[in-house]
């Protein structure tokens, strides 16, 4: 007699009603509502400091105080920063037989100036003008708010960087103990802007300013070095001034400082123009050499390397026309004939060095073989005209 089997089989439960939302939509959920709370929350105990501001000045409310200074006048619609834009509120009003009396912390959150410094730090980290909204915390539905299109958010951008150019640029120098000068120009668009960079004796360095032109010319240089004399900057002792090999800035820097300006090309623009001259191969270790110059601390050390270096740039570029010149070219009245080197391209220098003896006779047996079947389609080619010559004409068979 079989046994029956005593596990129990699993029972169907029923399908749950509720609905399992994805954690990430919960999350994000969350956050924006926490944002809008955290909102909400703001705007109502800056509406309770209001209240408290003009309990200050009129007294508890309801109270019979003949002597007090000023009265309740209700409330009026206006506008604070928070979160990046301008919110509506109702402002508690305080009113004297004078006028109107402000209260101290409204006129802190009315100021635009948060505004603006929300402003461009969202400009500066790439949020563009068309963007600005969506990167703000939200708003609830019952809150109306201004200040965050594109026109409104460019115009704030605009004036908030005129006016820290405008302070920047009329900063004092008087006070700085500068022992380099750094002057290059730097293009943007149609614009060549003249930039000054100065380097404390402590290793600090400190953007002077910058004048706007359209080239690096004398001109240009002259008005912003005259910019910064006027502001401070000592002509009077000496200088180490770096430039980029420009003669129109070491123009302008000998007609301003005179011989008291040590002028030194840039290393990093000599460099460049070196490279430019180079190709893909030589970059590499002509710019490792370069470095090993710059730094090092020895005088004659760095004059053997440049030698050096020149020599071997000079040792490859003739070599490179020894062999052009070795070359053999097309005939360009005879396209039947062909190079003797087509079987075999030629090799560069440093390669034909490597090769062994067996390699390069097993060329030069390919090249007699290429020759000598030339010469044999020449000569059958010739054998048939000859035959063709020595024919009876068919003009005097009947």
């Amino acid at each position: 007699m079989k046994r029956k089997s005593r596990t129990a089989l699993p029972v169907p439960q029923a399908e749950s009603p509720l609905r399992h939302l994805p954690l990430v939509d919960l999350l994000v959920d969350t956050k924006t509502e926490l944002l809008e709370l955290a909102l909400r929350s703001g705007l109502k105990v800056f509406t309770a400091m209001l209240e408290e501001d003009r309990t200050a000045i009129c007294g508890p409310r309801y109270a019979h105080e003949p002597e007090r200074p000023a009265s309740r006048a209700g409330t009026t619609p206006s506008e604070v920063v928070l979160g990046g834009r301008k919110v509506t509120i109702q402002r508690p009003r305080v009113r004297t037989t004078a006028g109107e009396v402000p209260l101290p912390t409204f006129q802190a959150m009315a100021a635009t100036d948060p505004l603006d410094r929300r402003v461009v730090e969202q400009m500066l980290v790439g949020v563009a003008t068309r963007q600005y909204a969506r990167s703000l915390e939200p708003l609830g539905p019952e809150m109306k708010s201004r200040g965050t299109s594109k026109s409104a958010v460019s115009r704030r951008f605009v004036a908030r960087t005129t006016a820290q150019l405008a302070a920047w640029q009329s900063a004092p120098l008087d006070g700085l103990d500068l022992v380099a000068l750094l002057i290059d120009g730097v293009h943007l668009g149609d614009h060549c802007l003249i930039v000054a960079l100065g380097i404390a004796a402590d290793g600090q360095k400190h953007a002077l300013g910058l004048w706007d032109g359209s080239t690096e010319n004398a001109t240009v240089c002259q008005g912003l070095l005259a910019n910064l004399q006027s502001r401070g900057l000592r002509t009077d002792r000496s200088l180490l001034v770096i430039l980029d090999g420009s003669k129109a800035l070491r123009k302008a820097v000998r007609a301003t400082f005179g011989e008291a300006a040590l002028v030194q090309r840039c290393q990093v623009h000599k460099m460049r123009n070196i490279l430019e001259y180079l190709n893909d191969r030589q970059r590499p270790w002509v710019q490792a050499i370069l470095r090993r110059v710059y730094q090092s601390a020895d005088v004659k050390t760095a004059q053997r390397l440049l030698v050096d270096l020149a020599r071997r740039l000079e040792n490859g570029a003739s070599q490179c026309g020894r062999e052009r010149a070795r070359r053999p070219r097309r005939d360009p009245h005879c396209p039947d004939t062909q190079p003797l080197c087509a079987a075999a391209p030629l090799l560069g220098d440093d390669q034909r060095r490597r090769e062994s003896p067996q390699s390069h006779a097993s060329r030069e047996a390919q090249r007699q073989a290429v020759a000598q079947r030339s010469d044999d389609a020449a000569v059958g080619r010739r054998g048939r005209l000859g035959g063709r010559e020595g024919l009876p004409s068919s003009e005097g068979v009947c």
